[in-house]
């Protein structure tokens, strides 16, 4: 039940452009004399969630065959003799599997008050062993500081590190004009325009890459894995351009600069 006034109807219609036609949309009271569970309603679900799914006997055998092992424990005295019957408890300090979750790094630095700041420290800390900043590492972001390290990427590194936490790079190449910094479109349609599009591709792919490089090179070493191509189904300009084997060479040259 909703307060008068308080109810609504949302269509998600996603994207990309669309167009949809809405029919039979009638808002019906029916006051005490129906139940909610009597009323229609599409179920929210997909193949495989039932608890007998074939998937998940599937997954046990694996994790019972690559996750577990088989671990003796030896309790001795003060003198070395064992001691029969001892009671041993183990508690997981930290797991191995690789829990991660974006972190907000403006609001983890001095977004926030203090003490809702070290509440989210201690939950980002407490729940998760990896971590990657939203923004940072963007090449935009990274293009409006001093590439091609800002700042504040270089604190999170810092803040990370005296937590023990993975950081994971959130990333090179977005490769759609949107996502890209402005710019780099401008220059390339502008070398369209005086040399031709074979020039300004060439001026282009070395762009790309060289940002790639300098990138992965300026964090070597302190950045586990890199999200090197984001979205390129969606987000394919570059390709356009370029061709598709030069996400190929991208993925190349950030390996090159930090195996």
């Amino acid at each position: 039940s909703s307060a008068a006034g308080a109810a609504a109807v949302v269509l998600f219609l996603g994207f990309p452009a669309q167009t949809l036609a809405v029919g039979g949309l009638r808002v019906t009271n029916y006051g005490d004399t129906m139940a909610a569970e009597a009323l229609a309603a599409t179920p929210l679900t997909y193949e495989g969630r039932e608890p007998d799914a074939p998937w998940r006997a599937e997954a046990a055998e694996r994790i019972e065959t690559h996750r577990r092992g088989e671990l003796s424990i030896v309790v001795t005295d003060v003198a070395g003799a064992p001691v029969p019957g001892a009671e041993v408890t183990v508690t997981m300090t930290r797991p191995r599997f690789g829990f991660g979750t974006a972190v907000d790094v403006a609001d983890l630095r001095d977004g926030l008050a203090e003490a809702d700041r070290d509440r989210y420290a201690a939950a980002v800390e407490g729940l998760f062993n990896v971590v990657v900043p939203e923004n940072e590492l963007k090449w935009p972001f990274l293009a409006s500081a001093e590439p091609p390290v800002n700042e504040p990427a270089t604190w999170l590194l810092g803040w990370a590190e005296d937590r023990v936490l993975t950081v994971r790079g959130h990333n090179l190449v977005w490769p759609g004009w949107g996502n890209l910094p402005a710019a780099l479109r401008t220059e390339y349609e502008a070398r369209v325009d005086a040399e031709g599009e074979a020039a300004a591709a060439a001026w282009l792919r070395a762009g790309v890459e060289e940002h790639v490089r300098e990138t992965v090179s300026a964090f070597a070493g302190r950045i586990a894995q890199w999200d090197v191509i984001n979205e390129p189904f969606d987000n394919h300009d570059l390709m356009d351009v370029l061709g598709d084997e030069a996400m190929g060479d991208w993925l190349r040259a950030a390996r090159e600069a930090d195996p």
